[in-house]
């Protein structure tokens, strides 16, 4: 039986064939010099965002930025909301950092309330938010955004901001344009789950170009897959696929989170990106992981995310057949 995976936020139309032909051309280039500088792919997303060749960091995947930020900046102690994705704590316990959660609160909807974030800042040295939040698909609207850049360049504090899924987001919500004026600010980015290439390691930060610099010279060069820099250069003008996704995005999550919340003994709270978080008013997460998975669906038990009250998964969104599909299984394992 084939696995229908809904624990991935990728987008449902698969890998551009844009990809493809330029991976068949290029692949035989592959034995030639390798620029460890990246200065094409920097150029391309410098284009982008609007910003300058300086303030690109390239890397191999979000994994290898939270490493190279908590080395170089000498990182002791770390402010996280909760739930958030797993990767910032296991990269701030292997490097010795104390994490200090901050809980989401539930009658907020899991919404970052700037206010209530900065209050809870005391003797930290770095806070790590996502933007939009995985696995809640919350988004931080720029006023309150604002409330927390702003302190915590007053405080001398280091912000990283997880834009992994802004892509999938209609409205725009990237700081990215706003590092030259934050100096403490990193801006984390990733185009594989938004062209459907999670398994080429190839992600991104945007921040100042001194704090670049300072953790451009604390990488390892070389880490980044080859394959992975030629076919993104060219994915950034793949504008009928970029359309196609646009138009996905304004009707889809809508029709399947109206479905979802129509279902018994579920809350689903309104997404902004590519997924729905879901509370389970009457079963374990556990246990509704299980009987999907004995269907041959797969979703994510959020449970591990730091939770203290509550049973809750995170489900992805597909194409409309698909999800309709996933629907009826769904429901069914609700019982």
């Amino acid at each position: 039986m084939r696995q229908i995976n809904y624990s991935l936020n990728v987008n449902p139309y698969g890998p551009p064939k844009s990809f493809k032909k330029v991976i068949n051309q290029r692949y035989k280039y592959l034995a030639d010099n390798v620029d460890y500088n990246y200065t094409a792919a920097k150029s391309a997303l410098a284009n982008l965002h609007g910003v300058k060749i300086e303030n690109i960091l390239i890397s191999s995947g979000p994994a290898e930025i939270l490493h190279i930020a908590l080395d170089t900046l000498k990182i002791r102690k770390v402010l996280i909301p909760t739930p958030s994705a797993l990767l910032y704590q296991q990269a701030c316990k292997k490097h010795g950092c104390k994490v200090i959660p901050f809980f989401l609160d539930k009658n907020d909807e899991f919404v970052i309330d700037g206010q209530k974030l900065i209050s809870s800042m005391d003797d930290v040295d770095l806070v790590i938010i996502s933007n939009p939040n995985n696995p809640t698909s919350q988004i931080i609207d720029k006023t309150q955004m604002s409330i927390i850049l702003d302190y915590c360049q007053h405080k001398g504090i280091y912000l990283i901001i997880d834009e992994s899924y802004a892509d999938f987001v209609s409205a725009d919500i990237s700081s990215v344009k706003l590092v030259e004026r934050f100096a403490n600010v990193i801006i984390l980015r990733s185009l594989a789950d938004y062209f459907a290439l999670r398994g080429l390691g190839f992600s991104y930060c945007v921040c100042s170009q001194s704090l670049s610099g300072l953790m451009q010279s604390n990488q390892i060069p070389g880490m980044v897959n080859q394959l992975a820099l030629h076919g993104f250069e060219t994915l950034l003008s793949d504008y009928k696929y970029i359309k196609k996704t646009k138009a996905w995005l304004l009707s889809e999550p809508k029709r399947f989170y109206k479905k979802i919340s129509m279902l018994g003994g579920v809350i689903a709270y309104n997404p902004y990106a590519n997924y729905i978080f879901i509370e389970l008013e009457q079963i374990p997460s556990a246990t509704l992981c299980d009987r999907l998975e004995a269907k041959g669906v797969k979703v994510c038990n959020c449970n591990n995310r730091g939770i203290i009250d509550g049973q809750y998964i995170r489900i992805s969104i597909k194409d409309k057949r698909s999800n309709d599909k996933f629907l009826d299984i769904f429901s069914g394992c609700l019982l």
